[in-house]
């Protein structure tokens, strides 16, 4: 992947902090960046979201990183990074109880979320 860790660095991301956002192994982030392992689709897409890029432009296709969004997103990235990065700081700052009630809490609020997509799609439906 011949940007990712361009925009990792970019970013002020560590593969530890990059792996961790994603849910894989540091080593793992590694693997990409040295082409030793390739991601499968869907992390593909998860990195591409994450940094507000194309696919392409991830495993080198395209020269530019946003050519394919609009500028008030790639500008918005900036802003999304530094929450993400200032997010993750404050749970790691919890103790070990206080990170358990917080992931349960996003848990049931993500189980509650899909519950409301659900319904707005049956009552599309009717």
């Amino acid at each position: 992947m011949k940007n990712l860790k361009k925009l990792r660095e970019e970013n002020g991301l560590s593969r530890k902090d990059l792996g961790e956002i994603l849910g894989t192994a540091e080593q793992t982030i590694d693997q990409y960046e040295s082409g030793s392992l390739q991601p499968d689709f869907q992390m593909l897409m998860k990195l591409a979201e994450f940094f507000h890029t194309s696919v392409d432009y991830l495993i080198g296709y395209a020269d530019a990183p946003v050519s394919e969004y609009p500028k008030c997103i790639a500008a918005e990235h900036g802003n999304t990074i530094a929450k993400r990065r200032e997010h993750l700081t404050m749970y790691r700052s919890l103790s070990p109880g206080m990170q358990r009630s917080l992931d349960s809490f996003l848990e049931n609020l993500a189980a509650d979320d899909e519950d409301l997509e659900f319904r707005r799609a049956r009552d599309i439906r009717l």
